[in-house]
């Protein structure tokens, strides 16, 4: 069992900062390896997994936050004048609130937990994007307020496993002709109120699990550990891992693992009608 949750927060670490679905690659690997623990286990361990990898974007971006602290109180004690920080807290805030309301929205209606015929599809759907994007290399556009809700929007949708969270939005900005450099640092800044308000909203599936069948509190700690350091080796070296040999690279990958879980799903169909 150590062996699994190892290889679990291993999984967790790498495919965060890759963009190549995390959500997806957990789920598989938990129907294959953890085939008789219930739903709300693998809630937990997946909440669990992702606060790994999320301590791991905190400590990346500590500079970045420290200086959302100091911009806000500055902004309190006088709020006259530009403050770029600010400014750029302010767009993390409201790509959000669409992230939020359609995130929360397909949860309830449990239309994030799809087949992994439906997941390969939306693996296909990332690998196209990750594909085609190496002919959009960016433009000399910043951050706007419109830019910032359809990316919002977009990240409500990447809930759904197989659509990955960095990949699309990645893809998107640079689409929309934001700077490469800009658009990759917005993708991974916006993920944080994402990520850290999915983890509170599994704290009920963490207590639910407790104590059931396949929930091993020490071993998840250790798998926690893990993906907290494979997530920061891979943030060393983000501006690589989103280069365009990389992401042309990933997308191929991708539409490769869409295909095969179509492919599998199809022959599992048929053995068990026929």
């Amino acid at each position: 069992m150590g062996t699994i949750y190892g290889l679990l927060g291993f999984v967790q670490g790498l495919t965060e900062f890759l963009p190549i679905s995390s959500s997806s690659h957990l789920s598989i690997l938990e129907a294959w390896l953890l085939p008789d623990v219930k739903e709300e286990v693998r809630l937990a361990i997946n909440a669990c997994l992702h606060a790994g990898t999320a301590l791991a974007l905190l400590v990346y971006f500590r500079l970045r936050i420290l200086n959302w602290i100091l911009a806000v109180l500055k902004f309190f004690r006088n709020p006259v004048g530009k403050n770029p920080a600010l400014t750029e807290l302010s767009y993390v805030f409201l790509a959000s609130i669409p992230t939020a309301l359609i995130g929360l929205w397909l949860k309830l209606n449990h239309i994030a937990n799809i087949p992994f015929a439906l997941q390969g599809v939306c693996l296909i759907i990332t690998g196209y994007l990750l594909t085609v994007s190496r002919k959009w290399h960016g433009g000399s556009k910043e951050l706007g307020l419109s830019t910032v809700l359809v990316l919002g929007m977009a990240q409500g949708l990447c809930v759904i496993p197989g659509l990955s969270r960095s990949g699309i939005l990645f893809c998107l900005a640079l689409f929309l002709g934001i700077k490469r450099g800009e658009a990759l640092m917005f993708t991974f800044l916006v993920s944080l109120p994402a990520v850290l308000g999915a983890i509170l909203l599994s704290v009920p599936d963490l207590w639910l699990a407790w104590g059931q069948a396949g929930f091993e509190p020490v071993l998840l700690l250790m798998a926690v550990m893990v993906s907290f350091v494979v997530g920061t080796v891979c943030l060393r070296y983000l501006n690589w891992l989103y280069s365009e040999k990389v992401v042309g690279m990933t997308g191929i990958y991708c539409q490769f693992a869409g295909y095969v879980l179509i492919s599998g799903y199809f022959i599992s169909w048929f053995r068990g009608n026929f």
